[in-house]
Formats: structure tokens, C-alpha cells, sequence
């Protein structure tokens, strides 16, 4: 009785753009949702697509709360179509942001949620897809945590999803949230390697099923290539042409914004050894598992030169070394 009346609440402050308030009432639904998941969980999550879909605003604190109860409580995969959708709004905007130059531009392209996806709430919207994609992941960790016996099927076919949005994400903006990227791609090959551990320990399974040969060959793959690339493009990010003292000079000049963003950067750098040192462990364990059940896992594994990142240029610039020191 109360879900319903908050329920028919937030669509009228929808319709009349009363975002604040709806904001309050979306928080609400989304605690009393988290007591009663299976009574209230469904509704709650078409309800949030509804006003989404509904919304033409650039309130980030209710775009928040709205994404939160629709990925939050819908069945997988239901969750991982809907961050799908909202991708390819994103995609768009952000293409014709670059390529023309006015933001305004892609809003004439038809999409179910093209409305919350502005110059303000374009950062948010990414963080709270890539949050998602991290709390799937969790919870796939969890469950290898927890199996004894037999790897479930369902567990690669849930990463699967994960895997194929990330991909995307790499390709999309390597300078978008970089910080929410990097812990992403590092729980991914973290998940990818407990799966081939667990599958290596249980000697007495001697096939592997085909939803994580498929996990293998047709994304995981793909998306080492395009993580390659991103880091490339990052270290390019942090010191474009190498030259310390015109690098300095030129993003002091830059005012204390962009400085911020060069210092989140590189910031973010510190974690790419770590993270190339979790591809390459995940990759040694399925070859591990090819050799011990002949299936060759990595028969679909591109190479890239991206393995020789000079990792001196992820460094401080000499100058601003020697200062600190």
C-alpha cells in the first residue's frame, strides 16, 4: 500500500520535473525495495526504467537513484540489457559531442533513454553502469568462492555480459572514467583466473563446459586486444610527447581543473604493471587448464604490441621528480 503510493508519487514529480523531490522518493523506494526484494523487486526496477525513459533532465542525483533501482533489482539478464541500451545512448552522444561539437546535436538521435544523457550527467551515468558491471563481477567471485564441486554454467554466461559492456566501454572513451575502468578490468581477469583455478583443482571434471569455452574464445580475447589499446592511450594521456618541462608548462597554464584530471591519470597509471600482471597470470591458468582437459582456450588469442608499454613514461616527469625528493 505505502510502495504504491510512493510508486504513483514519482511519476506525477517525473511528469512535472520536480527532480529534487524525486530524487527523495527514488531513494525510498529503493531502501523499502532492499527490505522486500522479491515483492517489491520488479516493480520497482520497471518502475525506474519508466521514468528514466520519461526523464529529460541533467539532475545527476536522481539519474543516480533511478539507474540504482533498475539495475539493482531487475533478473539477470535483464540488468546487463539495460545498461546495454543506455550504452549505445551514450555512445552517440558522446561521438557527436567530439565530432561536432554540440552536445545539443544528439538528442535527435531515437533512443529509450537518449534524455538522461547530457554534458552534466554523461560522467555519472558511465560510473554507475561500470558500478554495476563491478558488483556483477563480486558476486561472480563469491560464487567461485563458494562452489565445491562442478563450476556453474550460469556463472561465465553472467560474466559474459560484463565482459562484452567493458569491451565496449574501453573502446568508447579511454579518458572516461578511468578510475572506475582499471578496477573493472582488474576484477574481470581476477574472476576469469579463480574459474580456471577452481576447474584445474576439481580433477575428477575432465570437460569444461561450453559457456566458458565461449567466454574464452568469443570476448575475453577481444576485449585483452582493446584493453592493450586503452592502456596505450592512457600512458599517451599522461605525457603525450615525452617533453617534461613544455608537459608541465602546458597543463599549469591549463588552470587547476585540467590539472586535476592529469593528476587522476596519473594516478590511475600506478595500477597498469598490476593489471598487465593479471592478464598474463589469467592467461598462464588457462593454458594450464587447456593442457589438463585438451580444449585449447587460447586458440583465439590476439597478440599485441601493446605487452612492450614503456612503463618509464607511467613515471613522474624528471623535474617534478626532483622537486619532491
Amino acid at each position: 500500500y505505502f510502495y504504491a503510493h510512493l510508486h504513483q508519487l514519482l511519476l506525477r514529480l517525473v511528469e512535472s520535473r520536480f527532480f529534487k523531490e524525486a530524487e527523495v522518493v527514488a531513494n525510498a523506494i529503493f531502501r523499502l525495495s532492499s527490505c522486500h526484494p522479491r515483492e517489491l523487486g520488479s516493480l520497482a526496477s520497471g518502475l525506474a526504467y519508466r521514468v528514466l525513459q520519461m526523464s529529460e533532465t541533467d539532475h545527476n542525483g536522481f539519474i543516480k537513484a533511478a539507474i540504482a533501482i533498475g539495475v539493482s533489482f531487475s533478473s539477470p539478464p535483464g540488468d546487463m540489457d539495460f545498461c546495454k541500451e543506455v550504452f549505445r545512448d551514450l555512445d552517440h552522444y558522446l561521438h557527436r559531442y567530439e565530432y561536432s561539437g554540440d552536445p545539443t546535436q544528439s538528442q535527435k538521435k531515437e533512443g529509450s533513454y537518449r534524455g538522461i544523457v547530457r554534458e552534466k550527467t554523461a560522467h555519472g551515468v558511465v560510473v554507475g553502469i561500470l558500478s554495476h558491471c563491478c558488483d556483477v563481477t563480486d558476486d561472480v567471485v563469491q560464487r567461485i568462492s563458494k562452489t565445491r564441486s562442478a563450476l556453474d554454467p550460469s556463472v561465465p554466461q553472467r560474466l559474459t555480459h560484463v565482459l562484452d559492456l567493458t569491451r565496449r566501454f574501453c573502446k568508447l572513451a579511454p579518458e572516461t572514467a578511468v578510475d572506475s575502468i582499471m578496477r573493472l578490468l582488474a576484477k574481470i581477469y581476477k574472476a576469469i583466473g579463480d574459474m580456471a583455478k577452481r576447474m584445474i583443482a576439481n580433477k575428477g571434471t575432465r570437460s569444461i563446459h561450453s559457456s566458458f569455452v565461449d567466454l574464452c574464445e568469443a570476448y575475453m580475447h577481444d576485449l585483452t586486444a582493446e584493453v592493450y589499446e586503452y592502456i596505450m592511450v592512457i600512458n599517451d594521456e599522461i605525457l603525450p610527447d615525452g617533453e617534461d618541462e613544455d608537459w608541465e608548462k602546458e597543463n599549469v597554464d591549463r588552470g587547476r581543473a585540467d590539472k586535476r584530471v592529469v593528476s587522476n591519470l596519473k594516478k590511475e597509471a600506478k595500477r597498469v604493471p598490476n593489471l598487465i600482471y593479471s592478464i598474463e597470470d589469467c592467461e598462464r591458468k588457462l593454458i594450464v587448464l587447456s593442457k589438463a582437459n585438451g580444449v585449447n582456450l587460447m586458440k583465439n588469442a590476439k597478440r599485441s604490441t601493446a605487452r612492450s608499454v614503456k612503463f618509464k613514461d607511467l613515471e613522474m616527469p624528471s623535474s617534478k621528480r626532483a622537486r619532491s625528493e
